[in-house]
């Protein structure tokens, strides 16, 4: 598996080239294709996104928000899906727990959220929500829904060096756990306190 300052490499190399024609981004725009996700689920350095609470009964719910989207959610789908956007898997409408969210990394346990004018009459309820999903491990990203629409570019950028960041102290935490001894662990070397 290449290294955190590797994929870092990767994707400023990436960042300093052109972006996809098929892109609606204006040229020079980074972060629409590199590579990120390099690293696998079951390698314990993120949660699998079906260990996530899930309620069922929401999934016609979701699958109903899903096709309705709104301008904003639609040009930021566009960005992200089919792992356009640094090789990361993304999810529209995720339900986690009793929410459902506009958007999930499972490979970075990352929500991002696109604000609209209704989130502003919601904040309480916005709160609690958010409480939960910080409670279950997953980072956060607000968007406001104009901000899509007028500054997708800038908002792309962001979002590419927030994954960079979450990705760098992903492996950062890897490194400073404690691995056992290479004997395994030491009641199996008979080494355990016997007192």
């Amino acid at each position: 598996m290449p290294s955190a300052s590797e994929i870092t490499s990767s994707l400023i190399g990436f960042m300093n080239k052109k972006i996809d024609q098929k892109s609606p981004l204006e040229e020079g725009c980074g972060f629409s294709r590199g590579v990120l996700a390099t690293h696998s689920k079951r390698n314990g350095t993120f949660k699998k996104y079906k260990e996530l609470p899930f309620n069922p009964r929401l999934k016609q719910r979701a699958c109903e928000l899903r096709k309705a989207g709104n301008v904003s959610e639609i040009l930021f789908w566009k960005q992200v899906r089919n792992k356009k956007f640094l090789s990361l898997d993304f999810h529209r409408q995720k339900i986690i727990g009793n929410y459902i969210v506009d958007f999930y990394c499972p490979a970075l346990d990352l929500v991002v959220e696109i604000d609209g004018g209704s989130h502003e009459l919601k904040m309480e309820y916005d709160q609690k929500r958010e409480e939960y999903l910080t409670s279950l491990g997953l980072h956060i990203v607000h968007f406001p829904n104009i901000e899509i629409k007028k500054n997708l570019c800038n908002v792309m950028e962001y979002l590419g060096e927030y994954c960079i960041k979450l990705l760098n102290s992903m492996n950062d935490r890897k490194k400073r756990t404690p691995r056992p001894p290479a004997g395994g662990h030491p009641s199996v070397r008979g080494e355990e306190n016997h007192g």
